[in-house]
């Protein structure tokens, strides 16, 4: 999947009122979704190596389901399982935010302090979409520049490519994006009784 290199910025980003307008729109119509399920593509290069696989999210106000390959990882906001498949053993934590953008946070992005920029429109697996820039001033977070596609019709995600403080580029194309599937709570919480001879490991 090819990616676009996100550029260092000489002097800080003036206010863009279009930036700024798309971001309010796209942040209201995520707040208005009650839940979404989504398939992504996740590709990570830090120059020396590049690691892509395809999962599913399941999202609920903060709440999430993670499915890759390898791992499943369930969070309801208190605590978090990692899920090792092969393994069969689940690792079981207190939820503590630690400043890193991973995708379940990678929605509300540009609520981090940050100055935005409009950078036109591209097309995202045939789905015109808004290009908003980021820079981002936030020692909370991981993460220096980021662009955001929004899809044009929908106002949903459908790409982001993150730079971190330690210049690893992230990508996460969006796909079959459902909202408002009705999902509950107990989702995003690892019930050990679907998993037989699962070996939980509290942590």
């Amino acid at each position: 999947m090819m990616t676009v290199a996100l550029t260092g910025m000489h002097e800080p980003l003036r206010e863009d009122s279009r930036a700024a307008e798309i971001l309010r729109t796209y942040e209201l119509t995520f707040d208005d979704m009650q839940d979404f399920q989504a398939s992504f593509i996740w590709e990570m290069n830090d120059m020396r190596r590049n690691i892509s696989q395809n999962g599913t999210i399941w999202y609920k106000k903060g709440m999430y389901l993670i499915d890759l390959k390898e791992q499943q990882i369930f969070c309801d906001l208190l605590q978090q399982w990692i899920y090792i498949k092969a393994e069969q053993e689940v690792y079981v934590s207190d939820y503590r935010p630690n400043g890193q953008v991973g995708l379940e946070s990678v929605f509300s992005l540009h609520k981090y302090r940050s100055r935005a920029r409009y950078d036109g429109q591209e097309m995202v697996n045939g789905q015109l979409c808004h290009r908003i820039f980021l820079e981002l001033d936030d020692a909370t977070v991981d993460c220096q520049q980021a662009s955001l596609w929004i899809d044009q019709g929908s106002y949903t995600l459908r790409k982001a490519i993150l730079l971190s403080d330690s210049q690893i580029t992230t990508t996460y194309l969006f796909t079959h994006i459902t909202p408002n599937t009705g999902l509950g709570d107990e989702l995003f919480r690892f019930n050990p009784n679907k998993y037989p001879g699962v070996n939980v490991i509290q942590e």
